[in-house]
């Protein structure tokens, strides 16, 4: 998969979450999601919940999932901070979410983040042949 940059994402979550400047990401009762631009772009990447309880429950941090997909957020300790401040300008009207993406755009990495590594093995040609051999034996063929 693919890690798209953080403002693309943050557009891409934005259009499908309630917004709150006052949660990261919180799945309601309903099934919808509320959140801040951190949790629009969490959610444009399949993640639900990143509520305090829910982190401190799993014993995962906001920076153990800013790191899977943005890492470079985590070099600038203000950056939470900075993104925080900017959205609550959105939710209260003297700026817009345009304004706060452009922001990302111009601090983010020129390229898209590399993909998340993947827990499947990589195919090779050795694990391919094997599967072969295997699949050959199974079936007859």
């Amino acid at each position: 998969m693919i890690v798209p940059k953080l403002s693309d994402a943050i557009a891409l979550g934005y259009a499908e979450i309630k917004h709150n400047p006052c949660i990261w990401l919180a799945q309601l009762p309903d099934g919808t999601c509320s959140g801040c631009a951190i949790g629009a772009a969490l959610y444009a990447m399949g993640e639900r919940s990143v509520r305090p309880d829910y982190l401190e429950s799993t014993g995962v941090t906001l920076s153990t999932i800013l790191k899977k997909y943005w890492p470079w957020t985590l070099a600038d300790e203000d950056f939470l901070s900075h993104i925080s401040v900017r959205f609550g300008a959105v939710a209260h009207g003297k700026s817009t979410i345009e304004d706060l993406i452009a922001w990302v755009r111009s601090i983010e990495p020129a390229e898209p983040v590399a993909p998340v590594p993947s827990t499947e093995p990589v195919p090779t040609k050795e694990n391919h042949e094997e599967s072969i051999t295997v699949s050959s034996s199974i079936t007859g063929r």
